[in-house]
């Protein structure tokens, strides 16, 4: 009888079983929020797995302290790993749903070292659009942008207005508390 591996066994899947330390890696980074690992199916030497303990599937699921948490720690290693593995490039990677090539629903981020001859193929067929598509398209998105961006500022606004009712009733509630201590003065 052959034994499953570990991590079909698990509850949760296999790159928070990393993060967690129930399942052994190659680590090559680690703090509080992140870890960057060997990928043990390298496209290239060095290919590195980059990704939040937290598990999200989608880039815009994190926090933006995280995220920008992510990519400065992939900036920090990017120079390590080309130093350490004579890499002359750097591609990274990132699959996001099922149909892009995400094969398990973790964040991750690869950065693959390149070297010259290396035979990874990152080439995909390109569409021929038209002038009225690339508009189309620019017009539907930048109304969405647009309203994304209004509802930010709307949601600041909202969030000023209440913090500065907040101050406002802590001020009047310490000048009565002033008035009521000048009373009981002689």
């Amino acid at each position: 009888m052959s034994e499953e591996p570990a991590f079909e066994k698990m509850d949760e899947c296999i790159f928070c079983a990393i993060a967690s330390g129930k399942m052994e890696s190659f680590k090559i980074y680690e703090d509080s929020d992140i870890i960057a690992i060997l990928d043990i199916n390298p496209m290239a030497r060095g290919h590195t797995l980059v990704m939040p303990k937290n598990h999200f599937q989608f880039l815009f699921q994190m926090p933006d302290e995280l995220s920008s948490k992510l990519f400065n720690t992939i900036k920090m290693l990017m120079p390590l790993l080309i130093n350490a593995t004579k890499a002359q490039g750097v591609n990274l990677i990132v699959n996001q749903g099922s149909v892009a090539g995400q094969t398990i629903e973790h964040l991750i981020i690869g950065v693959i070292p390149r070297y010259p001859d290396d035979k990874i193929v990152l080439d995909a067929p390109r569409l021929k659009l038209k002038g009225e598509e690339f508009a189309e398209l620019a017009k539907q998105l930048n109304e969405k942008i647009g309203a994304m961006k209004k509802e930010k500022e709307e949601k600041e606004l909202r969030s000023k207005e209440e913090k500065k009712k907040e101050e406002d009733k802590q001020m009047d509630d310490i000048e009565k508390i002033f008035r009521q201590v000048k009373q009981r003065m002689p």
